[in-house]
């Protein structure tokens, strides 16, 4: 019964996003109302479904998103559709056997909208594709993050033989790529459960722009 209840409560997380916990992002007020206007006609449930926000070292909540999100030349910035928090992946990763999980985490992200911000959060676009999705979750890790008395992590003190290291044992990774065809630029984000680990990297031949991807809960755009 217990094992059932927690399949459920994982298989839960899987398919739906987090409604609490949510930060506000803020662009121009004088941009505010179009921005929402330009999202809600292409993808009506992207508002209440949030975002991981993305941009540049420095993003963050609040006025700082504005500040930081549009990045490269010329200047964007992404949005991409929340779909879990770091906490909530690593509770999937532990609850789940690893031959359901890779595909239902593949088929969770794929739900994952990306929206283009540009001409200073004058316009705003969503690509009307579906995401290419690749999620790696190492056999070894995984068989060692299933014994929930084993802590996640890496210390680097004495006594730690019992944590569960990526560093030895592997990081997992879901990788989310889209085509921006009207611009002609490749779009890929690697969501990765640690705070400040997620990075979002758009590219054009030769020419590659980074954005660090807060992966920590959900945002709104206020």
């Amino acid at each position: 019964m217990i094992v059932a209840r927690l399949l459920a409560v994982v298989l839960w997380a899987l398919l739906w996003p987090a409604a609490a916990g949510a930060q506000g992002l803020t662009v121009p007020a004088e941009r505010r109302a179009a921005l929402h206007e330009a999202i809600d006609d292409a993808c009506p449930e992207c508002r209440r479904t949030g975002f991981v926000a993305c941009g540049g070292p420095a993003v963050a909540t609040g006025a700082a998103f504005a500040a930081n999100a549009l990045q490269g030349t010329p200047r964007r910035g992404y949005l991409v559709g929340f779909v879990m928090t770091g906490e909530d992946f690593r509770n999937v990763v532990r609850g789940t056997p690893l031959t359901p999980l890779v595909d239902g985490l593949e088929r969770r992200f794929a739900r994952a909208r990306l929206i283009v911000l540009e001409d200073g959060f004058a316009r705003a676009r969503v690509l009307d594709q579906t995401p290419k999705v690749a999620a790696e979750v190492p056999d070894l890790l995984h068989s060692c993050v299933a014994d929930t008395a084993r802590p996640w992590g890496c210390c680097v003190g004495g006594g730690c033989r019992s944590e569960c290291c990526e560093k030895s044992l592997g990081s997992p990774l879901v990788s989310l790529s889209w085509v921006d065809a009207a611009v002609g630029e490749e779009i890929r984000f690697d969501f990765r459960h640690g705070v400040g680990e997620g990075r979002l990297v758009r590219s054009a031949g030769a020419r590659r722009t980074t954005y660090y991807c807060m992966t920590d809960r959900r945002y709104v755009l206020d």
